[in-house]
C-alpha cells in the first residue's frame, strides 16, 4: 500500500467514524413509510430503484403501497357528536342510538371508536348524607329496660321432637 492510499484509508476511517457517531446513523430504519422515504432519498440522488430497494431490503410493492382511506370517519363523528349530545350514555347506548336512526354497524366497532376518542361516562360522585352527632349507648338502669335478641341462635324455648 503506498503513502497514498494509506492517508486516503486514514481519512475515510476518520470520516466513518464520524458517521457512527452522528444522530442519524444510531437509528434502525424499521417502519414501512421511513423506508420508503430512504428508498426515495437514494433515487434522487441517482442510484437505480431496484438496487435501492435490494439494499434497504424491501419489496416494490411495498414501495408504492397507498394505504387505504379511513372508512370510520364518519361513524366516529356520529359517535363523537352522540356522546356530546348525550352526557349521561356509554358505548353500548350510543350503539343502540345508532341502529335506531337506521345504520347498520357492529357493536365491537362502535366499542373500539368510542375507546379510541377517549371518551367515557363521568363516574357520579356519591352523595353524602349528612351524619347526625353521634352518642354513645346508654347504660341500662334496671332489668329488662333494653332487649336484644340473638339471630345465630333464636329458637322457640318449647321444641317437639
Amino acid at each position: 500500500m503506498s503513502v497514498p492510499d494509506a492517508k486516503r484509508l486514514k481519512e475515510l476511517e476518520a470520516e466513518n467514524g464520524c458517521l457512527k457517531n452522528s444522530r442519524g446513523a444510531e437509528k434502525k430504519v424499521v417502519s414501512a413509510p421511513a423506508r420508503r422515504d430512504v428508498v426515495r432519498f437514494m433515487v434522487s440522488r441517482g442510484l437505480s430503484e431496484r438496487r435501492a430497494l435490494r439494499v434497504i431490503r424491501m419489496s416494490a410493492s411495498a414501495l408504492r403501497y397507498q394505504s387505504a382511506p379511513d372508512r370510520n370517519e364518519a361513524l366516529r363523528e356520529r359517535i363523537v357528536a352522540l356522546a356530546y349530545r348525550h352526557r349521561r350514555y356509554g358505548a353500548s347506548m350510543i350503539y343502540l342510538k345508532l341502529r335506531q336512526a337506521g345504520e347498520q354497524v357492529n357493536h365491537k366497532r362502535v366499542e373500539r371508536l368510542y375507546s379510541a376518542a377517549r371518551l367515557q361516562v363521568k363516574r357520579r360522585k356519591r352523595k353524602k348524607v349528612p351524619t347526625s352527632e353521634r352518642k354513645p349507648l346508654g347504660r341500662p338502669g334496671a332489668a329488662n329496660q333494653v332487649w336484644s335478641m340473638d339471630f345465630v341462635f333464636d329458637r322457640i324455648g318449647v321444641t317437639i321432637p
